[in-house]
């Protein structure tokens, strides 16, 4: 279940507070391997590297692939669950989410060696990586054990230590995303009643509420060139999210997907901007997809029976 679910389930039941499926019957370990049956490898030429998690096991797991949507390589594969992939701005490391520990913690894999550290080991539960633009720090949510309704941000190097928390609010602050000046991140919060897109200094000052509407905004991502935000525009009620795009001041919004019940959701921006990476339901089950930034040519990259979540992109693979 996507984290747009989570919220949506948890709207519309009238709770704030409702537990997602996490390890907590025993501490297994479990440990990232290269899956094996795929003789294709991702090529950094074609235009760019994207990261994403597939339920192909049952259980999520992270999978690569071509901007294009050739060369899919499975990167995880386990008992536990391996979601929210983040790619590094080099493309050498991917920050992930994994229950490997037992509860929700941040990870990286090295994509030169494949080697897996754990940069955080709390009792809470971390999720929501986002790497700043020069690759040395970690944004992050980080939510109180047993619930996924109180979330606050924080930062931390890619070492996992020099933590310092963002905000602090019994609301739900999430899914940070940084601009490209590294000066400031915006993020989706319910703490005015329903999730709007907020706008905040990395130093922790300067929080600015950017939408103001009946509806949720929820995962936003600046633009390369910091003028315009992309994000899921969610109606709980009726059940539909869309993609939008509107400039940096929340004016000029538009509907960039339509139709069905999730036309589309949780976008990335890819190469200079000109296209965006969206998942949709579209065919009957969630896969990814791309489109240009106008919202004309969406096209389907995967093609697969699973659910297909959380586009993440990086120029290249190996940070040449």
């Amino acid at each position: 279940m996507t984290m747009l679910r989570r919220i949506a389930k948890a709207w519309n039941t009238r709770r704030l507070s409702v537990p997602w499926v996490i390890a907590s019957a025993s501490l297994i370990l479990c440990f990232a391997a290269i899956a094996g049956g795929m003789d294709t490898e991702p090529d950094e030429n074609r235009g760019g590297l994207v990261a994403f998690y597939s339920e192909r096991d049952g259980d999520s797991e992270i999978l690569i692939m071509n901007v294009d949507g050739s060369g899919i390589r499975q990167l995880t594969d386990n008992d536990c669950a391996d979601d929210v992939p983040a790619l590094s701005p080099d493309g050498r490391f991917l920050a992930f989410a994994s229950e490997r520990t037992g509860n929700a913690e941040i990870f990286v894999i090295d994509l030169v060696d494949l080697s897996v550290r754990q940069l955080t080991n709390t009792l809470e539960a971390e999720t929501h990586p986002d790497w700043s633009p020069d690759g040395t720090m970690l944004a992050f949510a980080r939510y109180s054990p047993g619930t996924w309704s109180d979330g606050d941000l924080f930062l931390m190097d890619v070492g996992g230590h020099s933590e310092r928390q963002l905000t602090s609010h019994p609301g739900d602050d999430m899914r940070p995303a940084w601009f490209a000046d590294g000066m400031k991140l915006l993020f989706s919060s319910n703490r005015d009643g329903n999730y709007e897109i907020y706008e905040i200094a990395a130093s922790g000052a300067s929080l600015r509420r950017v939408t103001n509407t009946p509806l949720h905004e929820l995962f936003p991502r600046p633009s390369p060139d910091g003028t315009k935000i992309v994000y899921t525009l969610g109606d709980f009620v009726r059940r539909r999210f869309s993609v939008h795009v509107m400039n940096l001041d929340g004016s000029d919004d538009q509907a960039l997907t339509e139709g069905g019940h999730v036309s589309g959701e949780d976008p990335m921006w890819a190469g200079d901007g000109s296209r965006i990476l969206f998942q949709s339901d579209r065919t009957g089950n969630f896969e990814i997809f791309m489109m240009n930034s106008d919202g004309s040519d969406q096209t389907n990259l995967t093609n697969l029976p699973s659910g297909e979540y959380w586009p993440t992109w990086s120029p290249s693979l190996l940070g040449d």
